[in-house]
Formats: C-alpha cells, structure tokens, sequence
C-alpha cells in the first residue's frame, strides 16, 4: 500500500491523470488503479520509468531516505544480480547471511545473483540499507567507484608542450623515489589504472571503473549542441563507466537562419533561398526586375546607405539576414502589422523620398488606438512615411483597452451557483468568478467550451467582447472496498459517479457464489452499482457455500467392504469441499495386488491417495498389478533349443512349454511331481497357482550298430545278406563290442567311418547310422631284432640287452655307463624328444632301433672352466671359461677347490653366449649382478631351492626357455631389478615362499603365476611383451601395488583378482583392464579317466605330460573346450576338471604322420598352440603322376570354436597381431617350395610340412586346410 500510496500522490503532484500515466507508460489504466490501491505492484523493471515519467527519483518512489546523490540508467537484471554479489562478497557475507538480514531465503538470493528473479520493492529497500548503498545505485546496477588513495582524476589538453611533458616527467619521478624512500607513506596504497578519455580536443585521464560525466560543451557561433556519440556513432547516455580507453565525440548541427528578401515591388524569377547555414558558404544574391525601372542592388539597411552586396554569409556573423533590393526610380516598401484591428482607410505601401504622406489610425473593437510605432515594443510613434529620411519600414499598431461593458452569460450544465457571478463587466474591469457546485461531481472550471478545450476563466479582466462561459465537471470516484472471503474478484474498487457498474461474481475454488452484500450478515444484495446507491455504499461482502462432488468408484473386478455398488457396478462417494472422508481400499483379487486409485482404467491418468481438495466430479478407476509367480523347472540334464520356458509367469498369461532336448533321450513331457503327477503343457490361470516347480521326463532312445568283420566272423551273432552283423545299443547303457575272429590275423579294433577306434559304443560315441569295420593286422611275429645305437664311444653295460626281443614278453632294458655323463634313458629318437623305453615294447612287426641319450654329470662338471674366489668355508664363481654352445649344457661344480659353490657373480663376463640348459649347484645361495648378462639358453635355467638373493640385473640381457625355481625354494623376495633384462619363452612360477616383488624386478614373458601369500608388488614390475595377450592373477594376499606395476596405463596386463576395488586400489598401476571380486576356482587334471594332480588358486601354469606312441595336443574342460597353457579359470569359484587330449602317432617311429591325398579331396588338421604341440612331421603323399606340375593350397583358421571363453582375448590379439589369415607352405625332400607357387613340379616323394612343425600358434588353436591341383 506504501508503494501505491506514494505513486498517487507523485502522479497528482505531475498532474497527471491516471489514464495519461498508463498511455505514458504503455500499460492498462486497470494496472495503474491496481498499483494506487495496492491490489498488486509494478515489475521492478518500470520502478524506474514509472520515477522518470513522474519526474522523482527511484528513492522517491520508493520511500527511501534522499541521499546527496541519486542516480539513473536503464534497468538490467544481470546489472542489478552482480552488483547484490559484488557487495555481499565485499561484506564478506554467505548467501544465507544476507538472506537472514533482509528477511528472506538462500535459494531466493542465488536467484537474485544469477538475474533469474528480482527482489520486489521491499527487498530493495531492505538491500540498500543493509549495503548502505543509494537505492537508484543499487536498482541500477551501478558498481561504486574503485577506492585509491585520494589519486586525482588526471586532465590534460593533447597538444601539450615539451616543457609541460618534461614537469610530467620530473613529477612522476619524484613520485616512484618518494615511494621507494618513503614506503610507510604510500606502501599500502592500492595500483589505480588510469584510462584517457578524450572528449572533442581534450583528453581526460580517469581512474578504471569510475563514473564519467564531461563538462558542459561548448558554444558554438552557428551551432545547435545536439549530444555525445561514441567511435560507432551510438548516442551516449551519462554517466558510463570507464573500463578502457575512450573517445567521445561532440555533436552539432548548423542553425538555420532567416533570409528575407524586401523586394519594393519587383518580382524574381524562380524560386528563393530563404534560410542559410553557417555551412551554406556564400549565398549570392538573384537580379529582381520591376517594369519602369531599373534594379539598383541590394542593399543591408532599410534606407540604403551603405554599399550595394551581391552575395551574402552567415559564416561570420550567424543570424536571420534582410535584404532590401533598391530600384533606380528610388521606393520604399512600408509593411502594417494591426495586431487584432483594421485599417479604416488606405495608408500607403511604397513611398519615396520625394513626398511625405500622413498616417491614417487604425480601430479595433474596445481598444483606443495608441498610434504606429516602429517597433513591437517600445520605439517611436511614426505619423508620416516617405519624404526626408524615407525608408523600408515595418509599422505596429498599439493599442489600449476602453471601459465598455460586455455581457457574460453562464452555462451551469445541472449545477447551481455558490455565490452570484456578475452578468455585465466593463473592459477595465478585474471581477473573480465564484464556483458552481453539483451533486456527485466536483467543480473543474469556466471554460468557453462545454467540454473545458476552451480558455479557462478564474477571473473577469479586460473583455473585448460579449462572452459565454460553461461550468466544466469532473465526476467523483467513490471507493468502494470488496470482502471476496477467501476469493478473488476484479471488480473496481474506483467508480465514477454516473457510471454504472454490473458486479461480477467472486471465484473461490470449491464454492458457489450466492451473492454481494451490504453488510457481513443480512444486509441487501447488490449487484449494480450506480448513482442510486454509490453514496451509500463503501463495502461490499462475497458470500459462498461449499461445493459438493460426486466421485465415481470403479473396482475393476474388485469390491469395497462397506459399501453397496450401483447397477452398473460402480461405488459412489459424496464429498463436500474442504472435507476428505478418505478413499477406500478394494478387497484381494483372485491373481493381483491392489495398485492405486487413478483417473485412468490403465493407471495412465493421476494417482490419488485422498480426496482433500478436492475440486470437481471425479471418476476413479482401482488399478491392479498382475501378481508374478514364479515356476522353475528341473530339465533332467536336457537343454532348450530355442528360447527357454519363463520362470516368472504374470497372472493372466496363458504360456504354451517348450520342450528340452537331451541327446540320446526321447522328451516326454513336463510334470508337476518329480514322480507320478499330472503332465502339464500349458500355465495359465487355472492351474498357476498350485504350481512351483515341473520336472522333465525322458526316455533312452535305442540306436543299430552296424558292424562289418571285414572278412572276419563274430561268434554267437548272425550276419544279414550282405554279411553285416546288428547289435542295438540304449543310450546310457555301454555296449561291450563283440570280439571278431579272422585265420592268421590279429583283431587290432573296431574303426568307424573316420578311421578312429571304437573299443566300447557309449554316450560319447552312440549315433543313429553307425557303422564299424574291423581293423585287421597280420599276426605279430613272435620276436623282433632291437639295434642299440650308443652315440657315443667307451661305453660300458652293468648287463647285457637282448638284440632279439618277443612279442609276447616284455624284458627290462639295462642302463649303459658313459665316464662323466648321465644315462638319461632308451629312446626311439635321437636327441631324446621321441618315447623312452624301459623295457623291451610289445607289437613291434619291424626292427626297433634305440638310443642312448645322456646328459653331462654334475658332479664331474670340469672345475678348470671356472674361476672362484675361495673364502674359508665356500666358493664364488666369477668366471666361466669352458665351451659353449646351442647343444652344450652348463653344468656348474658343486664344488671348487673342495668348497660348496655358494654364489655365482659372473660366468662369461657380459660376452654373447649360447647353452641348452644350465644347472646350479644344489647349495648356492646368491646370484650376483650380471652373473647371466649376454647369455641365451634355450632350455631351462633351474634355480635351486637353497638361492635366497639375486642382485639387481643379474640376467640383464639374458634369454631362456624357462627359468624354474625349485618346488621347496626359500626365497622369499625377488628384488629390485633381480629379473630385469631376462626374456623367458615360457611363463613364470614363482614359489610359493616369496612376499614381495621389487620394483623393474620381472622378466619379459607372457605371464606370471603369482603366489598365495604374496603382499607387496613394486613400481613398474612387470614385463610383458609387445602386442600379446598377458593376465595375471592377483591373489586376495596381496596389499599393495605400486604405479604402472602392469605396464604403461591402460595398456598393460589384464588383472583378475579376487580382491574388491575397494579393499586396494589399482587406478594407476597400469592395467589394461580390472576384473575384480573374482572367485578363484581350483582344478582337477586327468589322464586317461585317472585323477593326474589337483591344484588350488587362482592362476595356473598347465603341465605337458607325456604319453607312449601320442602326441600331446592339451587340456580340454567339461565342454570340451581347450584351456589356455597359461590358464586362469572364470568360473565363479567352481572345481574345473581338465582332461588330456592325445593325437596317436601313425608310425613305427613315431616321427610323424603318413598321408595320402586325393586332388579332389581336402585334408583338415587342428594345429595346437607351440607350447603344448611337441614337434611333429607330417608326411604327405600326392595321389599325382610324378613329374607332374601342381599347385599345394593351405588355408588357415583360428579355431575359435575348440577353445574355452578364457581364449577371447587370446584370440583377438593373435588373429589382429598376426595381420591376416597366416600361409602354410609344404617343401620338397630338397628344401623347394611345393605350396602356394604356380608350377613346382612334383616329384613323386613325400612332402614334407615345416609349417606344422614350424608355425605353431603363439597362444592358440589354428584348423589348417590342405589341398592340391594338377596343373599339368
């Protein structure tokens, strides 16, 4: 009210009218009546238009005290915003602090600052007191000024002299060393930037952020001022603020000035200039012409004295210019102002100089004629014109008012004289006029028109004429004040009298509307307010009553308890507005829970949980949520072949079982009891509720057995008319196979369509259509010869070994002794890579030749290759001097010199050396730096169980096959650096007794089995190499991992562990990436159905166990599946069992495989990885003439579908490394290319494939395809 209050008064001090405030301010003329009763306020944002309309300050407006400075602008949001966080900020206050101080919210002053609301009007005033800030400073958004020390507002002119430059600078000077010499003074004085402001010629300096006016401009002879542009021409409005270097320019505009040409009655051809410029430059003057005579000039003065011009200029001298043309036969033009009379009779118009001529008056009605004057005011009294001193004149009547009465007529327009007013009143007379009065209306004035657009008489003084004059009213507003009881109305609170005005209705939510009355209670009803009741009425009351709703309750297949449903089935509740009588519950549902009540059948609509406020009819439908069972299903070992039967059934849901299959069993149905019970083939509602759980039922099929004797006969079985016996095998169920009989040969197998051997038909192998051949070979001859190649001389036997050996008994073989070496066994291969024989082999039909392979004795090992240092009780090597080589093992003495070899600190001095294996003394207890620098061992480098220390790059620069401690090895720290430099083909395993690994302190090999036990991993110390595939295991034991401990981040070992992120952090440790919370899963490995070893933890490093007459090809899991050498089960803590796959070899010898192959046929192998497949040949046979031309084609393949999901990221790195399928190429007995080259002539020999034994796999498992064409 406080607001509109003021805004009143300043608009009735202005004058203004209430409706020519709201055309000024562009608003309603109900918004401005609004404002004035406090109905509601202006927008902040036209405080200060609505203050510049009324000629006041915001302050004003507002109510605030006047300070000795107010300021104005235009309204900013974003301006007002900074300037509430600029000075909160520099009170050192919080948001909720200033919130508290001016009595409203934190999240309300945030808003403010970020100019997404504004504070009202008292929030204003609240802020400018409690900043102690100007209000119009605060509304505008005007920053104070930066503090400095008293530093003056430098002014200066451009064009300075050197002298006054040099005092500048002799002044500044003097400033900095009084600052330096006197820094108590000055030291704490604020750096105040200072920016030039140049204004027309002068340059200002001012302080940055101050406030700038400029001074007055100044005049300019012929100019009009007309406002300050910046450099874009933009007018400026003042003050700015000053943030950088300005320049303002000054804005004029030429004054027009006057020509007025006294032509003395000539005429001029074309048009006239009539109005100059100082910029206009010269104006010359045009050639009047007059009949009878000649122009004599133009002349400056009205009596033609001074020199005759021809051109004119206000440039020097700006002001209207008069021209007088002057003719040879000499006039003067004589020009009568009569101001308001009339000539009576003919005064002349041009003169001359030759006669006088006396001047007639003038009359005008109620006035005395004076006489002609030369000027409006002042001046002589003129009665003649022309004659001596003739000139161009202008004459002004003068006149006096005369005492003549005048009549006065009054229009009252409905009212009635105060007082008498005269009806007569003479012209010299002065009479005040009273005022008329009339009811409902106030007196405004008389006018001489009815409306008040005439002249306004307050008073009767000097009439000229007879005169009417008219009361002008101004209809009363009468306020009358509305009681809307709760509501809200938009009746006028300000009615006109003679207005009539048809009330409306007051709104409340929830009520009717009865009526408006005169009194609280009783009273009469109004509902028009006009000049019959305006002076009785001042307030007037709403009176309502509460609305009643019918809400309309559907069950939706429910009931409510209580209450009695309509026929249509519907429930219906009567609430009186402002009442909530609650929402009841429905009752269970066969099948579902009850949801919610919603305004939609389908729950789309508006939840209510109670009716308080409510505010109309409503229709409420109870939503249900189906209930979900849930149903599982034992499939009895069978499997879905499609999409599995749903656990969880909705209520409602009609589901159709699918059946499993299981191989080698007819399905028969799905029953609700393990045994006995009912079948079920569908669940739905009549029968989901009394089901829980349904088993799957089966029958074994039966399958024939198709056997062919291959010229032999099976006992007790008859054969069908193509000599084919039968025998039906029940899955589940073993079938022995009988045993056939043939003259002179002996019963090797049953082999099936694929050549493999078939001792038993059983789950693994029964089939519809299977059909086994008897494999024949003749009968083993009793005995065979044995050749004993000892490769070597001097060689002596402990017994004798039969060069004959039976077939029907086997005969242990005697151990040969060689001086120096080790007997490390009989083997069908040379160097030791074929079978081991202890004993003489059963079902040889050729001659067998054996060897003897040995190893150099460790105890004999030559001390006089070594140097040692020989300390009181042990020696240390420091030198190896002895032969080298890719076939040489380095065996080092137990002892030297009588003294256990303890330490080892140097053997081939750094120098490049290559060995099949080394072997340390069993004592030795430390590994000094660069013991093994430069050195490549191909096997096996074994470290002994006593070794407890190995120094920093020990093995810098070495290579090995493996490096492997002894199973009960005491070290319990690898060292900084200790492994660093060394590259192991295989993996690494490290014993079980190390805690903790140093920093750089690994190997580079493609994984590291990882002790239980472990605690602490170092910086950086792992290495693994480039582009393959590397995980680690991280046992729970471990507590600490130091940065980039798995490689460069993000590119290093994939981690699996055990442990919880939270439980250790491995965010820079250089992981590739962390799978943590993982179970570890122990492992079972078996050979031929018999449990080989069990094994715990959590990261394994497979054995490659070796088997007579087989090639090892690696360990497949329960699926089948091939496991990783390197394996670390995902299993979620499951046992795996893992058995050993074997391939037979097809030879004597053992050396490889024979084969024969057809042009139109296709040869498919599975290659293993490298570091299971032991080395192998295969022999191939071409069924081609020979000499023949022929291309060999092998296609490889990773075969992804033989490995275990622990091969994906084997996969993707080996296939994406290698950079494209990988080429398999066969070479002739002479070392030529047979494959993949257009035109190798074969020769009719076997071919040899170097790419199995040659090009294994890194990691996993290839399907090579081989085949050929004849060219020519």
């Amino acid at each position: 009210m406080e607001l509109g209050r003021r805004l009143k008064e300043l608009r009735k001090a202005k004058g203004l009218t209430q409706t020519r405030l709201a055309e000024l301010l562009g608003v309603h003329l109900q918004t401005v009546s609004k404002w004035e009763r406090g109905v509601n306020e202006p927008d902040i944002s036209l405080l200060g238009e609505i203050a510049s309309v009324l000629g006041a300050s915001v302050e004003e407006l507002l109510g605030a005290p006047l300070e000795s400075e107010t300021f104005s602008g235009n309204f900013d949001a974003a301006a007002l915003g900074n300037f509430i966080r600029a000075s909160r900020k520099s009170l050192g206050e919080n948001q909720e602090t200033l919130a508290q101080a001016v009595g409203t919210t934190g999240d309300t002053v945030s808003k403010w600052e970020r100019g997404v609301v504004c504070p009202g009007a008292r929030e204003l005033k609240a802020l400018s007191e409690h900043f102690s800030v100007p209000l119009s400073r605060l509304y505008y958004g005007i920053l104070p000024e930066e503090k400095t020390a008293s530093v003056p507002v430098l002014k200066r002119r451009r064009r300075l002299s050197f002298l006054l430059i040099a005092v500048s600078v002799i002044a500044c000077i003097t400033a900095v060393l009084l600052a330096v010499l006197l820094p108590g003074s000055s030291g704490s004085l604020p750096e105040t930037v200072m920016y030039a402001v140049t204004v027309g010629e002068e340059q200002i300096f001012v302080a940055e952020g101050e406030w700038f006016t400029p001074a007055s401009p100044a005049s300019r002879p012929g100019y009009e001022f007309k406002g300050y542009t910046d450099e874009n021409g933009v007018y400026l409005s003042f003050p700015i603020q000053i943030t950088s270097d300005s320049v303002i320019h000054t804005v004029y505009e030429p004054v027009e000035y006057k020509v007025d040409y006294w032509l003395n009655g000539g005429t001029v051809s074309g048009g006239l200039t009539t109005a100059m410029t100082v910029e206009s430059g010269v104006l010359v003057l045009p050639v009047p012409e007059k009949s009878g005579t000649a122009f004599a000039g133009w002349y400056l003065t009205p009596d033609y004295s001074g020199d005759p011009v021809e051109e004119i200029s206000v440039s020097d001298d700006p002001r209207d210019m008069v021209v007088y043309a002057r003719w040879e036969t000499e006039v003067f033009t004589v020009r009568y102002e009569l101001g308001g009379g009339v000539m009576i009779g003919a005064n002349p118009t041009e003169v001359s100089s030759d006669a006088a001529h006396a001047l007639t008056d003038a009359v005008r009605s109620g006035h005395i004629f004076l006489g002609w004057f030369d000027a409006p005011e002042g001046g002589s009294r003129v009665t003649s014109v022309g004659g001596e001193g003739a000139r161009n004149l202008v004459l002004y009547a003068r006149w006096q008012r005369s005492n003549e009465l005048y009549a006065v007529r009054y229009e009252l327009g409905g009212g009635s004289f105060t007082s008498p007013n005269p009806e007569q009143v003479s012209s010299g007379s002065t009479v005040l006029l009273a005022p008329a009065e009339r009811t409902g209306y106030d007196f405004k004035c008389w006018n001489t028109a009815p409306d008040g657009s005439g002249t306004t008489y307050s008073s009767l003084t000097g009439l000229a004429s007879d005169l009417t004059l008219y009361a002008v009213w101004t209809p009363k507003v009468y306020s009358v004040v509305y009681e809307p009881d709760g509501g809200s109305t938009d009746n006028p609170n300000h009615i006109t009298f003679g207005e009539s005005v048809t009330l409306s209705p007051a709104v409340k939510p929830g009520y009717d509307f009865v009526g408006w009355f005169d009194a609280q209670s009783g009273g009469n009803e109004i509902t028009t307010i006009d000049e019959e009741n305006i002076l009785s009425l001042t307030r007037l009351y709403a009176r309502f009553t509460p609305k009643v709703f019918a809400v309309t309750l559907d069950a939706a297949g429910g009931v409510i308890p209580g209450m009695s449903a309509g026929a249509d089935g519907h429930y219906t509740l009567s609430v009186t507005y402002g009442t909530d009588p609650g929402l009841p519950a429905p009752a269970a549902r066969t099948g579902y829970d009850f949801k919610e009540w919603n305004t939609a059948a389908d729950g789309g609509g508006t939840t209510y949980v109670s009716l308080a406020g409510l505010r109309g009819d409503l229709a409420l439908y109870a939503v249900w949520t189906p209930k979900v069972y849930i149903v599982t299903y034992d499939t009895g070992g069978g499997e879905y072949e499609g999409v599995a039967n749903p656990n969880n059934i909705t209520f409602g849901e009609s589901v159709t079982l699918v059946p499993v299959s299981k191989f080698g069993y007819h399905f028969a149905g799905w029953y609700d009891a393990e045994t006995g019970g009912n079948r079920i083939t569908t669940i739905d509602e009549e029968n989901i509720l009394t089901l829980t759980r349904l088993y799957a039922r089966f029958v074994p099929q039966k399958f024939e057995v198709s056997l062919d004797a291959a010229g032999g006969v099976i006992p007790g079985v008859e054969a069908d008319g193509e000599g084919l016996y039968t025998v039906v095998a029940e899955y589940g169920t073993d079938l022995e196979l009988p045993v056939p009989e043939r003259a002179d040969y002996d019963f090797v197998g049953w082999m099936d369509e694929d050549g493999e051997a078939v001792s038993v038909i059983d789950r693994s192998n029964v089939r519809e259509g299977i059909k086994l051949t008897a494999e024949w070979v003749t009968a083993l001859p009793e005995t065979y010869d044995i050749i004993y190649d000892h490769q070597s001389n001097g060689v002596t036997y402990k017994g004798d070994n039969p060069d004959r050996a039976s077939n029907t008994q086997s005969v242990l073989l005697d151990s040969p002794v060689r001086p120096g070496y080790k007997f490390m066994g009989w083997f069908d291969d040379p160097d030791g890579r074929g079978t081991r024989y202890e004993a003489t082999p059963l079902g040889i039909r050729g001659t067998l030749t054996l060897y003897a392979v040995w190893q150099q004795d460790p105890e004999t090992a030559t001390e006089s290759y070594f140097t040692a240092t020989l300390n009181e009780n042990s020696a240390v090597v420091t030198k190896y001097t002895g032969p080298a080589g890719a076939d040489v093992d380095l065996l080092i003495p137990e002892t030297i010199g009588g003294k256990p070899v303890v330490a080892v600190n140097g053997l081939t001095g750094g120098e490049q050396a290559e060995f099949r294996s080394v072997t340390l003394p069993s004592e030795l207890e430390s590994i000094g730096d660069g013991a093994f620098a430069g050195m490549t061992v191909h096997g096996t480098i074994f470290l002994p169980a006593s070794l407890t220390h190995i120094s920093p790059d020990a093995f810098r620069g070495c290579s090995a096959g493996s490096l492997v401690f002894d199973q009960d090895s005491m070290m319990t720290e690898i060292g900084d650096e200790a492994l660093r430099g060394l590259t192991l083909d295989e993996p690494l395993v490290l014993p079980k007794s190390v805690t903790r690994i140093g920093i750089m302190s690994m190997p580079t090999c493609t994984s590291v089995v990882l002790p239980d036990g472990l605690i602490s991993i170092g910086a950086s110390a792992f290495s693994f190499p480039a582009g393959k595939h590397c995980e680690i295991f991280l046992p729970a034991s471990v507590q600490e991992v130091g940065r980039d401990a798995f490689g460069v981040a993000g590119g290093g070992a994939y981690v699996i562990t055990p442990l919880s992120s939270s439980a250790i952090d491995l965010a820079d440790t250089g992981a590739g990436s962390v799978t943590d919370n993982s179970a570890p899963s122990n492992v079972i490995l078996t050979l031929d159905g018999e449990e080989y070893a069990r094994m715990s933890g959590g990261a394994y490093y497979l054995p490659t166990p070796e088997k007579p007459g087989h090639i090892f090809m690696g360990w497949q899991d329960e699926d089948d599946k091939f496991v990783p050498r390197s394996f670390i089960p995902r299993r979620d803590g499951e046992t795996v069992t893992l058995t050993a796959v074997w391939e037979p070899r097809q030879n004597a010898t053992g050396s490889g495989s024979r084969m024969m192959l057809d042009e139109d046929e296709e040869l498919t192998l599975i290659v293993a990885p490298e570091n299971f497949y032991g080395d192998s040949m295969i022999y191939l046979m071409l069924n081609a003439p020979a000499g023949a031309k022929v291309r060999v084609t092998v296609k490889a393949e990773i075969a992804d579908d033989l490995m275990s999901g622990e091969y994906d990221l084997y996969i993707f790195h080996e296939w994406n490394n290698k950079g494209g399928t990988p080429g398999f190429n066969f070479t002739d007995e002479n070392g030529s290319s047979a494959g993949d080259a257009l035109g190798a002539v074969y020769d009719g020999e076997w071919l040899t494939s170097e790419a199995v034994n040659g090009y294994h796999g890194q990691y996993v498992y290839y399907r090579v395809t081989i085949s050929f064409e004849i060219l020519s």
